[in-house]
């Protein structure tokens, strides 16, 4: 999906040199480089300047990676229904389908699979079969999970208690919360930035989840295919919820030294599951995790986005970067787009080394320059990353789409990291 709207983005872009009102080209370029926060800013200072589209497709831009589903659904069928022609066939055609994904996201997944249905009725003899196709298998996922009261749960706040394991003989630990699938004991890696709960075959089989008809790809260290699986009763501290979707891959495929430690990550809980609440609270004093289901809109400014997974607002030099925010990473590391952006800091103070990162698809060797410390801050709040690993060249750079990301090893220089899932705010106590 992330690809389609790049492409939206992309072409009409191209078409503003005829616009010539500067608050269109401030949006223009904001949405050409995916600068969210800018864009949110540029929106609400200027959005009165601009053309009626462009402010059209900013609102919807805006609703969108801030977390703002049934904002953002009432935004695309505006953009879609005052504005196709200016969009074109293909990219109201891509819109349409992330209209569906904010249907599903929020539990209305009949809707969800009426929207594609009827798209991909449309589109036949018109798109190519490989669109079509991926359309019918949106339809079949969707519609299998109309069926269920997907993620059905209480509306009480949940203590997750917590621990930390070893990966492989790395040293590096990621977060544990024990609990049970299906009613059987399991212990879920706590994975922030995981788009999907995760479960490998094996497991999936073990715990006997229920296998849905439908394909889907996942980017990690690589592109890969899997299926979806959905576990009656999930478990975990006192937060118990019904009808869990799964995503089933095979996350160590290729490669025998990922197999050695994919035990330790064979079972994931991601987003899906903290989407549920306004809130959560990572307090590593006392090693638990607070979820809590109501949040009232303060008005403060966001600083983060999430685009399947929290982006995190981090400056250097003035420069506004988006990190992902990811307790499955052990460490930290900044990514291609920070190696542009400071290259002669990074090649005058960075030793050179080739570096293995582990991630769905496997483990993926990256040529990086091991930087002694990195400062930085959010907001007003400074940080340093020590030892950490700047890619400069990458052959599977599917990990993140920002500056790079913020792993366990950036949280625990906390007593507590909330997320405000409402307001789109971190905050950081010492």
């Amino acid at each position: 999906m992330i690809h389609r709207l790049a492409a939206i983005i992309v072409g009409i872009v191209c078409s503003l040199a005829a616009w010539a009102q500067s608050a269109d080209s401030r949006a223009a370029d904001c949405l050409s480089e995916s600068r969210w926060f800018d864009l949110h800013d540029v929106y609400a200072a200027d959005s009165a300047q601009m053309s009626p589209f462009i402010r059209q497709f900013a609102r919807t831009m805006v609703s969108q990676m801030f977390n703002r589903p049934q904002q953002a659904c009432d935004d695309i069928l505006t953009l879609v229904r005052g504005y196709q022609q200016q969009l074109g066939g293909a990219n109201a055609c891509s819109m349409l389908l992330l209209l569906a994904d904010n249907y599903s996201r929020m539990g209305d997944n009949a809707r969800a699979a009426a929207t594609v249905r009827s798209l991909a009725d449309q589109m036949e003899g018109k798109a190519d079969s490989a669109t079509v196709v991926q359309m019918r298998g949106k339809e079949r996922l969707y519609s299998a999970l109309s069926a269920l009261r997907v993620n059905e749960t209480d509306t009480a706040s949940h203590t997750l208690p917590f621990t930390y394991t070893e990966l492989g003989d790395t040293a590096q630990q990621l977060m544990v919360v024990g609990g049970s699938v299906n009613g059987r004991k399991a212990g879920l890696i706590f994975d922030t930035g995981a788009a999907y709960n995760v479960i490998t075959p094996e497991l999936a089989r073990r715990y006997r989840l229920r296998i849905i008809d439908a394909d889907i790809q996942v980017s990690g260290t690589r592109l890969m295919g899997g299926k979806m699986a959905v576990a009656d009763v999930l478990t975990i501290g006192s937060l118990t919820v019904r009808n869990v979707v799964f995503a089933v891959l095979d996350m160590t495929a290729g490669n025998e030294r990922a197999r050695r430690v994919a035990q330790q990550i064979s079972l994931v809980i991601g987003q899906p599951l903290l989407q549920l609440f306004g809130s959560y609270t990572i307090d590593f004093a006392s090693r638990q995790i607070h979820l809590t289901h109501q949040s009232h809109r303060s008005g403060a400014a966001p600083n983060l986005f999430f685009n399947k997974v929290p982006y995190v607002a981090v400056t250097r030099d003035s420069l506004r970067m988006a990190m992902a925010l990811d307790t499955g990473a052990a460490t930290s590391s900044l990514d291609n787009a920070y190696y542009k952006a400071f290259a002669a800091d990074v090649a005058r103070e960075g030793k050179w080394e080739l570096a293995a990162t582990m991630g769905v698809g496997g483990i993926s060797y990256n040529s990086v320059f091991r930087m002694p410390a990195v400062a930085l801050s959010i907001g007003d709040t400074p940080f340093t990353l020590h030892r950490v690993a700047v890619t400069a060249l990458s052959p599977h750079n599917r990990l993140t789409q920002g500056y790079g990301r913020l792993g366990i090893d950036f949280m625990r220089q906390w007593s507590s990291v909330t997320v405000d899932n409402v307001n789109m705010t971190i905050h950081l106590q010492h």
